[in-house]
């Protein structure tokens, strides 16, 4: 309630969910779950804002984290991947991913060989995603073309980096380094 700030209904989703978006008239959230395989999650939940209830749940990648809207009206989903980093080759490690959905159905995974998919961003002409990839929770930046579906084949930018921002208009990235989060960091 906006006027009193009490907290009036809650709504459950699925495990750890990290971010939301309007899209297509319903409420998508992605369920993360953390990056603990036991509690790990691999859904999105739509919820329609009227009913304040979840009429659908699709699976996607593993740990599910940002979205973006594109040039064609599709939503992309970005999902982390899970990796024990004590056990490098254990079973349970899932890869990075970028999930399309339109019509409330997942149109396409595109699988990547590696963990860290994360922080996606989309320029401003909503054909090209920014996105940290290959670490966590440092990465360099990469692009990945909606078109194509492909991925760049090296880093646009090398800095490891912990956060991404892209101005939406004039297209600049903006690059955070928290360092070692003990110091001041730079943008």
């Amino acid at each position: 309630n906006l006027n009193n700030f009490e907290i009036e209904q809650t709504i459950t989703v699925g495990g750890g969910p990290e971010n939301m978006i309007a899209y297509q008239g319903k409420i998508y959230v992605a369920n993360g779950g953390g990056l603990d395989e036991e509690f790990g999650d691999s859904t999105v939940s739509i919820i329609n804002p009227m009913t304040h209830e979840v009429e659908k749940t699709l699976q996607v990648g593993n740990n599910p984290k940002d979205f973006q809207i594109d040039k064609n009206g599709d939503l992309w989903v970005s999902c982390l991947g899970f990796q024990n980093s004590f056990i490098p080759n254990d079973p349970l490690n899932k890869n990075g991913a970028l999930v399309r959905i339109n019509a409330e159905m997942v149109q396409e995974i595109v699988q990547f060989d590696k963990i860290g998919v994360q922080h996606m961003q989309i320029n401003p002409t909503k054909d090209q995603l920014y996105l940290l990839y290959n670490g966590n929770p440092y990465a360099p930046v990469y692009t990945f073309d909606i078109s194509t579906k492909a991925l760049s084949d090296n880093p646009i930018i090398e800095t490891l980096a912990y956060g991404l921002g892209i101005h939406p208009t004039s297209g600049h990235i903006f690059v955070a380094d928290a360092k070692n989060f003990a110091e001041t960091g730079e943008v």
